[in-house]
C-alpha cells in the first residue's frame, strides 16, 4: 500500500510514468534447513529477494546480485528510449555472484551463485558444499572441486585486501 501511495502522489504530479525499482534485504528461513530468523546461511532462502522493475528499458543476466543494479540502472538511464520498453531477463552461464555471510574480513560463509546452482564455503565447520550436494571436508573433495572451492576462496581473498577495513595498502 504504501509503495502504491507514493506511485499514485507522482503519477498526479507527473506527465509520464515513474520508474520503479523495488528490492529488499536478505530473507527469513521458515525452519529452512533447521532455521528459523535469518542471517545462517547462504541458501535460496535467505538470499533469493524480490526485485521489482517497472518503467525502465533494462536487461537483467541471472545470476543477478544488488551489486549489478547501479550498474543496470545506469545503462538505462544513459539509453535513451521508451520506458515501456520491454524488460529482459536472461540466463548468462559463465556469471557467478560472490556472497558472503557475516563481515567481509571474518566471513562465516562465502559463496558463488551460478546460474542453476551454489558453490559454498563455510567457515565454521571448514567444509564446502558444491551445486546442491552434500557438506564435504576439503579432504573430501574431487581435484576439481577442490580447484572451484579454492578459487571461492581465492576471490574472498582478493576482496579482502582490497577492503578498507582491512588496513591492507
Amino acid at each position: 500500500r504504501a509503495v502504491g501511495g507514493v506511485v499514485a502522489a507522482v503519477r498526479r504530479t507527473r506527465v509520464t510514468e515513474p520508474a520503479i525499482i523495488i528490492t529488499a534485504d536478505h530473507g527469513e528461513s521458515l525452519f529452512d534447513e533447521g532455521f528459523l530468523g535469518h542471517g545462517y546461511g547462504l541458501n535460496d532462502a535467505q538470499t533469493r529477494i524480490p526485485l521489482v522493475a517497472a518503467n525502465l528499458p533494462i536487461a537483467i543476466d541471472e545470476p543477478f546480485g544488488q551489486a549489478d543494479l547501479r550498474h543496470v540502472l545506469a545503462a538505462a538511464l544513459r539509453e535513451p528510449g521508451e520506458a515501456t520498453a520491454p524488460r529482459l531477463t536472461r540466463p548468462v552461464e559463465s556469471k557467478r555472484v560472490f556472497q558472503y555471510l557475516g563481515h567481509i574480513d571474518r566471513p562465516r560463509q562465502i559463496g558463488f551463485v551460478h546460474e542453476r546452482t551454489r558453490t559454498i564455503y563455510d567457515f565454521r565447520s571448514q567444509r564446502a558444499q558444491l551445486r546442491g550436494g552434500p557438506w564435504r571436508r576439503a579432504d573430501d573433495l574431487t581435484s576439481g572441486d577442490r580447484a572451484e572451492v579454492m578459487e571461492l576462496v581465492h576471490y574472498w581473498e582478493r576482496i579482502r585486501l582490497a577492503h578498507p577495513s582491512t588496513g591492507a595498502k
